[in-house]
């Protein structure tokens, strides 16, 4: 109990999403450890393409000039042609009577400034060369991509902010770490109550999707993972909250008698807001293969991490409120992984059906996520080799045009023609249909009202739109969904 008893300092951290598209030096500032005086003074890249343009302006009438930014590492040579031919093309515009040979001279020299200012704009458009730059390879947030991979992070501008999104508000180990103890303390006392009991962290905490102020779900396993009724589900809830409102460590224990009934409550110690569910197996088991699905691709977490923000910033991400729950978002960026050409991710329930199964023992799914035997399932080894920024325009325009009336969405088998003969289709009809990887049921069943599914499309069409005229982060969040 004293290990756990630990301080816990909060760090509450707000999306930065103002960039110059222009100014690499922008992202560089943001980093908080240094990287070297030459990405914090903004030399380097930024330097080099501010240096090019001033350069570029000064262009004389010389039959060969040379524009080398120096600390850019980007040559760009701009070669006229011999001033010899460019007379006698000066003297056939004349006698045509189409243009003098003074203005002729000018619009020669513009043509090289268009043509120049040009390639100095592709220089932003294209894959920042971070690969060359031991500064960025040698910084912290960046020492867990290996080398080959850097340009899928970093070789954009949006992927840029998406990375700095996802370092800034993912959840570190040490977070992780406390939650576990608090695990362990909380099972001690369970077991006071039921000697076979087992404790899960499910959800985002443990299924690599998680961020620092993620509240902790707890799945309690009892009398055998026994089915139970919702009558006895509520019997031994009540007898936990008997023992759990005992503990000095915790406060604000209560029953919630919802749907899925569950025990509330807050850990003193870290401030986590807790909940307990019994024999939750499914989430048990979603958490696993959620877990093995962001092993799958270094840049899943990222997506889906904004995504899940962006969505809640909308309110299309909040299924107490008829839209969508984190859960369905995460199975909408995963199944658009899938379906990609080529895909990002494999279907782990088809490719590995022994790891992934839906009666498989609980006792063999780990209960920390670092944990997980993944030996044998592919790790960063799509073809696709897309940037983030690219994967995230990807998957707006994707769902801007998707059939959702004409398809079921699956993570197991990929999305399917919607089948009023499937299980979960014969009670009523859904505005949204995504299969639970594990049961018969709808994800998004939460959706019940036309409203809402439209506001769901709407955020996606918009979405979409917004990036397609500004590829970056704030334009994602610059319109309202009330516009047509």
């Amino acid at each position: 109990m004293a290990c756990y008893a630990c301080n816990r300092r909060f760090t509450i951290n707000l999306l930065a999403l103002v960039t110059d598209s222009s100014r690499f030096y922008l992202y560089a500032r943001s980093l908080k450890s240094g990287v070297g005086a030459q990405w914090n003074s903004g030399v380097g890249y930024s330097r080099g393409i501010s240096s090019l343009g001033g350069q570029l302006n000064q262009v004389k009438e010389e039959s060969n000039v040379q524009v080398s930014p120096d600390e850019s590492g980007i040559e760009l040579a701009v070669n006229l042609s011999q001033q010899g031919e460019l007379q006698d093309d000066q003297d056939t515009f004349n006698r045509n009577g189409h243009i003098s040979k003074q203005e002729d001279l000018r619009n020669s020299q513009n043509d090289i400034r268009d043509e120049s200012r040009a390639m100095s704009e592709d220089l932003n458009k294209k894959k920042l060369i971070v690969k060359s730059n031991s500064a960025v390879k040698n910084h912290k947030d960046f020492q867990s991509i290996p080398s080959d991979r850097l340009h899928l992070f970093c070789g954009d501008k949006l992927s840029l902010q998406l990375w700095e999104h996802y370092q800034k508000t993912r959840q570190t180990e040490s977070t992780l770490d406390q939650k576990m103890q608090l695990r362990s303390a909380l099972l001690h006392a369970i077991k006071t109550v039921y000697k076979d009991a087992s404790l899960h962290i499910v959800g985002s905490s443990t299924n690599g999707f998680g961020s620092e102020d993620s509240d902790i779900d707890f799945c309690a396993v009892v009398n055998n993972n026994r089915e139970f009724t919702r009558r006895k589900t509520l019997y031994a809830l009540s007898n936990l909250r008997a023992k759990l409102a005992t503990l000095r460590y915790l406060k604000d224990v209560r029953l919630i008698p919802a749907v899925v009934p569950i025990l509330e409550f807050q850990d003193c110690v870290s401030g986590f807001n807790c909940d307990i569910s019994i024999n939750n197996d499914t989430g048990i088991r979603n958490t696993h293969l959620l877990y093995a699905y962001s092993l799958c691709d270094d840049r899943v977490a990222p997506l889906v991490k904004f995504i899940k923000m962006w969505g809640h910033y909308y309110g299309i991400n909040k299924s107490q409120y008829g839209t969508l729950s984190s859960y369905a978002v995460v199975n909408l960026v995963i199944n658009y992984l899938q379906e990609c050409d080529p895909p990002v991710l494999p279907f782990l329930q088809e490719d590995f059906p022994n790891i992934f199964r839906k009666k498989s023992s609980l006792n063999s799914i780990p209960k920390r996520s670092k944990s997980v035997d993944l030996s044998g399932i592919p790790q960063n080894l799509s073809k696709n080799q897309k940037t983030i920024g690219e994967l995230l325009i990807g998957f707006y325009r994707h769902y801007a045009v998707f059939k959702w009336s004409n398809y079921i969405i699956s993570i197991k088998k990929g999305k399917f023609p919607l089948d009023w003969r499937h299980k979960f289709m014969t009670a009523k009809a859904h505005y949204i249909n995504i299969e639970e990887p594990f049961e018969d049921k709808n994800v998004a069943r939460s959706i019940r009202s036309r409203k809402k599914y439209e506001k769901i499309k709407i955020a996606f069409n918009m979405g979409e739109k917004a990036l397609r005229q500004n590829p970056d982060l704030k334009s994602l969040f610059s319109f309202s969904l009330n516009e047509n």
